[in-house]
């Protein structure tokens, strides 16, 4: 979920609710595009990459849904080693998603989005994949502008395969290809 301006880092300094703030709160400052055209430039092909890839789209928001139910919906939680997360340890700062998404066109895809809140690096123990698939980096904000998001059939094979090394503070998302 984006509110309008995150796009270029518009903060609203923390004021989630500037709607009766008439001065730089709540006013736009179009020259932060410019100044950010990086982070724009991110967002714009996350939003290319969403449209491209149908999988990614969530067509319907799965209420009263645990995240062991979500299973059902293709989707699947995990922890570092690829055992149930700890939802109740507040410790635990790194958990991963994987998503497996069939189109209609029956082109079939996999996803691993790693989300690592924590201030040290982690090593997270990736899952297998069928047909000779191997995990490609699409997306890690922990690398430079540029580096951070890989266009299509320019993703970043994973090798040694088994497992990535996420940088502290930082989100990944993985494609099998």
């Amino acid at each position: 979920m984006l509110m309008g301006g995150d796009e270029f880092l518009r903060s609203q300094k923390g004021n989630n609710n500037a709607y009766s703030q008439d001065n730089e709160i709540s006013w736009f400052d179009w020259d932060m595009a410019d100044r950010n055209s990086d982070i724009l430039k991110f967002f714009k092909q996350v939003i290319a990459m969403v449209k491209g890839y149908k999988g990614l789209q969530m067509r319907k928001y799965h209420t009263a849904c645990l995240p062991s139910e979500l299973a059902r919906f293709n989707y699947r939680w995990f922890g570092k080693n690829l055992d149930e997360p700890a939802w109740d340890d507040p410790a635990v700062k790194t958990i991963s998603l994987y998503r497996n998404a069939m189109e209609k066109s029956g082109r079939e895809y996999d996803f691993f989005a790693i989300l690592n809140a924590d201030p040290d690096s982690q090593c997270v123990k990736l899952p297998g994949l069928k047909d000779n698939k191997k995990w490609h980096r699409k997306i890690d904000t922990s690398l430079i502008s540029g580096e951070d998001f890989m266009e299509q059939k320019n993703e970043v094979l994973i090798d040694p395969p088994g497992f990535y090394i996420v940088n502290p503070h930082s989100m990944v998302l993985l494609i099998g290809l």
